[in-house]
């Protein structure tokens, strides 16, 4: 679940922010930004079919493990089914509820935040973070 090899890092950024249709949206260049600012970088990426208690149980988990000292900067990226799907993968009480136990590990991060639709998936939310240390 985390990552920390660049040249993986650069190319899930690649492929999700290449074809992200962005509600809020989020690019290269702000992943570059986010390179440029840290002296290292971690990457937590998986798929989950909903916002629940226990999923935010573990990205508390993974942030954890990656290590929430000396985070200087992130980048926060929700890719779920939208409206031309029927549905909304993700409701502002699940976004919420991810974004207050989220800010309660890396609350002096500055964090830069999108979310895109997947159409291509009807039952997964994507979830990638990607943590800069240092600088």
């Amino acid at each position: 679940m985390i990552i920390t090899d660049i040249a993986q890092i650069d190319r899930i950024a690649e492929v999700t922010f290449g074809e992200a249709k962005g509600i809020i949206s989020v690019d290269m260049k702000d992943y570059a930004f986010i390179k440029d600012h840290s002296e290292s970088l971690k990457a937590i990426n998986f798929k989950v079919s909903a916002l629940t208690e226990d999923v935010v149980h573990s990205l508390d988990e993974a942030i954890i493990e990656a290590g929430k000292e000396n985070v200087s900067n992130v980048l926060l990226y929700i890719k779920g089914n939208g409206s031309d799907a029927g549905i909304w993968a993700v409701t502002i009480e699940q976004f919420n509820m991810f974004i207050e136990s989220f800010n309660k590990h890396l609350e002096t991060a500055n964090i830069i935040w999108g979310m895109g639709d997947d159409n291509g998936t009807r039952e997964n939310i994507s979830i990638l973070i990607i943590l800069g240390y240092g600088k």
